[in-house]
């Protein structure tokens, strides 16, 4: 579940901005690094459907211009006071009763507090100061190191130009309870005892074997059906148990001939009243238990909660986009020299791999076309994981296993998809890499050390999706391929996109009870890989509250469910 700082900072943004503009800052410790003027770097998002995040490079604009004198002052808004009290409580009763085996019954309840009040202002840069910066500063030469790499990475870079910034030390509490009972009351178990002394199983051959019984040194248990041995030889009763089978009767035999039985003459059973069963109390059980948890945060007065950007392009000079296209990038593409530059497209890859499917199974599918919904979203993920498929067994496996470790490793999956995204689009060798991500890259590489383009790109779509994730769903991930089935979590998400179209309105999405019988509840997997895209989920009745903003993780959390679930099942 999300830590009290997210749950806090989406409400205030629900409250302040429901157009998606402001960007929530997704930990406490983050909330240094979005401040007026800080620079950041955001990675070319591999697919329509998502956006990676936002990072800090620990650098103002103030460090690559020149002359090197402080930047203007901010324009402070007005004061906004926001008090946010939230208690809740669901509970429910279930009692199940079947004549003749006993009553099972159970209660549960869950409730929840919180309770928050901050004071908050805006920070933010006038639209006329960048107009006169630019006209009195130029980059700085040679440029930063970071801007070089930030180039050579391909990344965009962003400048914080608006701030929500709270005023005064804020103290946030948030509370849960969990209680739980349960009764069950099972039938008695009937014993007899037989008078006199223990008796054996009769001969199944006489009468059925039914009302006699020979008189034995060892014990015997009475059943429905007849008598049968004790095996255990501790008592002269046994409970009920029509699962025993008869023993074989064996006859001594002479020359082939049958020997009379020195055994005494079987007798009927007689019962003695004295002795007749007891009547025995009903088994009955019962408990409860309960589970609390109270979380504090303090957040101290001048943190960042959120925040807006305004993009930076940089060519033989500097300047600002407010309202940047969506394929404008920060630095214009590399000159190509007297080599001829390879341009890469990920759609274009997608596209042929797709193309290619299509002929192999005769499909008669129209023509690749990605159009901005579910659909379109369905048909790139198809056919990025058509091609992985098609990769032996024991190299999908290896790739399975990397890609569980470097889900726990962040800078490792950054660093392959950097490099990843520089093979692709310059057609040059790659360079090796350590650990995990290295053997991942020697799946999608040549002994020449050149890419396999229609291994290469699948995988970078789908190290873009995972990219575009919390850190707290990465590691969930990592917890789930460890087990080895990511199905039931993958059905939940194709349900809540499909029945969310269009993802531009609100609407509530509700579960099936397959979806939501056994996988739905704030402890389940499939519970915290959806409130971490920003979804507002219920338990009573099991419903999804959709958000548009939520429709570039949960489309990221879907990409990275399919393509994992399609390394692991077995090729057709």
């Amino acid at each position: 579940m999300p830590s009290a700082f997210e749950d806090v900072v989406r409400r205030v943004i629900w409250e302040l901005d429901r157009s998606g503009k402001l960007i929530p800052v997704d930990s406490l410790q983050n909330s240094s690094s979005f401040r007026p003027y800080s620079l950041l770097r955001r990675k070319p998002p591999s697919s329509w459907f998502w956006k990676p995040r936002y990072s800090s490079v620990n650098l103002s604009i103030k460090d690559i211009l020149e002359p090197d004198v402080p930047v203007p002052d901010l324009e402070r808004g007005s004061t906004i006071h926001i008090c946010d009290n939230t208690d809740g409580k669901v509970q429910g009763k279930v009692e199940v009763a079947v004549p003749g085996q006993g009553k099972i019954a159970g209660g549960a309840a869950v409730s929840g507090s919180s309770s928050t009040s901050m004071n908050l202002c805006t920070l933010s840069v006038n639209p006329n100061t960048w107009d006169h910066m630019q006209q009195e500063r130029r980059l700085r030469q040679p440029e930063h190191k970071i801007l070089q790499e930030l180039r050579s990475r391909r990344d965009d870079v962003y400048v914080v130009k608006e701030v929500v910034q709270i005023q005064q030390e804020v103290v946030v509490s948030c509370t849960r309870k969990l209680e739980g009972s349960g009764q069950c009351a099972l039938p008695a178990a009937m014993c007899l005892k037989v008078c006199g002394q223990p008796w054996a199983l009769p001969d199944p051959m006489t009468a059925a074997g039914v009302g006699e019984a020979r008189p034995t040194s060892q014990g015997a248990g009475i059943s429905r059906a007849g008598f049968f041995p004790d095996p255990s030889r501790r008592s002269h009763s046994s409970i009920l148990d029509q699962n025993q089978s008869f023993p074989k009767a064996e006859l001594a035999t002479t020359n082939g001939k049958p020997v009379p039985s020195t055994q005494p003459k079987p007798m009927p059973i007689t019962l003695n009243p004295e002795h007749s069963p007891e009547p025995v109390s009903i088994p009955q059980g019962d408990g409860e238990g309960h589970f609390s948890q109270e979380n504090t945060v303090t957040i101290p007065a001048g943190s960042i909660i959120a925040f807006r950007v305004a993009q930076l392009v940089i060519d033989t000079d500097w300047s600002i986009f407010h309202f940047p296209d969506k394929k404008q990038r920060t630095f214009p593409p590399p000159s190509t020299g007297s080599q001829p530059q390879h341009t890469f497209s990920l759609s274009s890859v997608l596209g042929l791999i797709h193309e290619r499917f299509r002929l192999l199974t005769d499909s008669v599918s129209e023509k690749w076309e990605i159009t901005e919904d579910f659909q379109g979203l369905r048909t790139e993920v198809e056919a990025g994981s058509a091609e992985l498929q098609k990769m032996e067994r024991d190299l999908r496996q290896q790739l399975l296993l990397n890609l569980e470790k470097i889900l726990c490793d962040p800078s490792a999956l950054e660093d392959l998809e950097a490099l990843l995204a520089q093979g692709l689009c310059g057609a040059r060798q790659v360079k090796p890499l350590h650990g995990p991500a290295d053997d991942i890259l020697e799946c999608l590489v040549l002994p020449s050390r050149m890419l396999v383009p229609e291994l290469a790109a699948p995988v970078f779509y789908l190290l873009g999706a995972l990219s575009a994730l919390s850190e707290t769903q990465q590691q969930l991930l990592a917890k789930l391929l460890d087990k080895g089935d990511l199905s039931t979590q993958l059905e939940l998400v194709d349900h809540l996109l499909e029945q969310s179209t269009p993802w531009q309105k609100q609407s509530d999405v509700s579960l099936p009870p397959r979806l939501s019988e056994s996988n739905w509840g704030e402890e389940a997997p499939s519970w915290t890989l959806l409130e971490e895209c920003g979804l507002e989920l219920q338990v009573g009745a099991p419903q999804i509250h959709w958000e548009p903003q939520a429709q570039g993780p949960t489309c990221a959390l879907y990409a990275s469910l399919a393509l994992l679930s399609g390394l692991s099942r077995e090729s057709c």
